[in-house]
C-alpha cells in the first residue's frame, strides 16, 4: 500500500497518516492471506459449523453452539467420544440449549461491561461508574498519559484537546439514555 503513495506525498503526509497507511496495508495483507487459505474440514466439521451458525441465529456463535451442533450427529467423533465417557448426549444437549453465557468467555465483552456499569442521575449531574477491569485499566492509562492535565483526583476533563473523542461518548450516552427511556416506557405500556 505504501508503495502506491508517491514518495513526496508519503513524506508530507505526516506520522499519523503514515501509521494509518501502514495499518491499512497490514489489514489488507492479512485479509488477502485469509482469502488464500481455506478451512480443510471433514464433512462432520462442515455440518457442525453450519448447524452452529443456524443455532446462533443472529447472535455470535459460541462454544455451546459448536458443541450442541457437534452432538446433533451421533456418528461424529465428538459425540462418540463423549458417549464413550458415559455422557448422556440427550442431557448434554438439554444443558447446552439452556446454557447461560453470563460470566463466561462466550459472553460478548460489551455485555459483560454493561453489567458492571451504573449511571447515577442527580439534580444537576450525571455520573457514570464502571467497574469493568478493561475500562478501569484504560482509564488509568489515559490518566497517566494526561499527566498533570488530569485533575489530582484522576478526573479526565472533556475540555482538553486530547479528550476530543469524548464527544463520541457524549453522543453514544445520549442515544443510550434515550433508548433506555423508550424501552422502559414500552415495558410500562
Amino acid at each position: 500500500m505504501l508503495n502506491l503513495v508517491p514518495a513526496g506525498e508519503a513524506r508530507d503526509a505526516g506520522p499519523t497518516a503514515l501509521r494509518w497507511l501502514r495499518r491499512r496495508a497490514a489489514v489488507e495483507t492479512v485479509a488477502a492471506q485469509a482469502e488464500e487459505q481455506s478451512l480443510n474440514a471433514t464433512p462432520a466439521a462442515d455440518a457442525t459449523l453450519s448447524e452452529a451458525a443456524r443455532l446462533a441465529g443472529g447472535q455470535p456463535v459460541g462454544s455451546h453452539h459448536l458443541l450442541l451442533a457437534a452432538l446433533a450427529d451421533a456418528d461424529s467423533a465428538a459425540a462418540r467420544a463423549l458417549a464413550a465417557l458415559g455422557v448422556d448426549l440427550d442431557q448434554a444437549r438439554e444443558a447446552l440449549r439452556d446454557a447461560d453465557v453470563t460470566g463466561t468467555s462466550d459472553e460478548q465483552p460489551e455485555a459483560a461491561g454493561r453489567r458492571q456499569m451504573v449511571i447515577r442521575v442527580a439534580e444537576d449531574r450525571l455520573t457514570i461508574e464502571a467497574a469493568d477491569p478493561v475500562l478501569v485499566a484504560a482509564g488509568q492509562a489515559a490518566v497517566r498519559a494526561l499527566g498533570e492535565q488530569a485533575l489530582p483526583s484522576g478526573a479526565i476533563r472533556g475540555d482538553l484537546d486530547a479528550c476530543a473523542s469524548l464527544g463520541t461518548v457524549w453522543q453514544a450516552l445520549r442515544d443510550s439514555l434515550a433508548a433506555i427511556q423508550r424501552a422502559a416506557e414500552a415495558e410500562a405500556a
